[in-house]
């Protein structure tokens, strides 16, 4: 007798058929993809929170009076630390074998879960964080590009008017640093820089 049924992608949003596989590759892509948007300057500031040389930005000022019975905090958060670890070397080594483990819809939400927790350790929790606009331009805010296509993206992403003069005279007073492409006389200017200005 034949098998009639085909294995479906185990986690229960998709449902796709993949017969020798646990869970879809399109998931993996996604990870993938979410791994990758984590930049290293980014990373060292989640170990600086994890060693406790800074404060994470989802954590509120709480006031420590004579009457409070709170004591000393740990300095190294073992978890975050290890969370760090996770996004720079452990899950992106996992991710080529992922779609064939037995646990694959598990580990998909714990990396998931995991790079979620890690943003708003560094960022903090904004109330649109989950929309995809905003996290899209939260990934292209950081990297450089042409004048040209500056103006467009501010304008495109943001609604922002800047012009080319203005970008000129920050970076004559020296509060925009471009970037020099060898060979070439464009300069690239980094969208992040130039939202500090506005």
């Amino acid at each position: 007798m034949y098998q009639t049924t085909t294995h479906l992608c185990e986690l229960k949003h998709c449902g796709k058929p993949c017969e020798h596989t646990t869970i879809c590759h399109d998931h993996i892509t996604e990870l993938e993809s979410e791994l990758a948007a984590f930049h290293p300057e980014e990373l060292n500031r989640l170990i600086a929170i994890a060693r406790g040389q800074e404060r994470p930005s989802d954590q509120t000022n709480r006031s420590n009076g004579k009457g409070s019975k709170l004591g000393p905090s740990d300095v190294l958060s073992l978890p975050t630390l290890q969370l760090a670890n996770n996004i720079r070397k452990e899950w992106p080594q996992l991710l080529p074998y992922l779609a064939i483990h037995p646990r694959a819809a598990k580990l998909y939400w714990t990396i998931k879960s995991g790079c979620e927790t890690a943003r708003i350790k560094i960022n903090g929790l904004y109330p649109d964080h989950r929309d995809p606009a905003y996290q899209e331009a939260m990934r292209s805010v950081r990297y450089p590009m042409k004048a040209g296509e500056l103006i467009k993206h501010m304008q495109d992403t943001y609604n922002v008017r800047i012009t080319q003069s203005q970008l000129r005279k920050w970076t004559q007073r020296g509060k925009l640093q471009p970037i020099e492409v060898e060979g070439s006389n464009h300069h690239l200017y980094n969208p992040k820089q130039v939202l500090e200005l506005l």
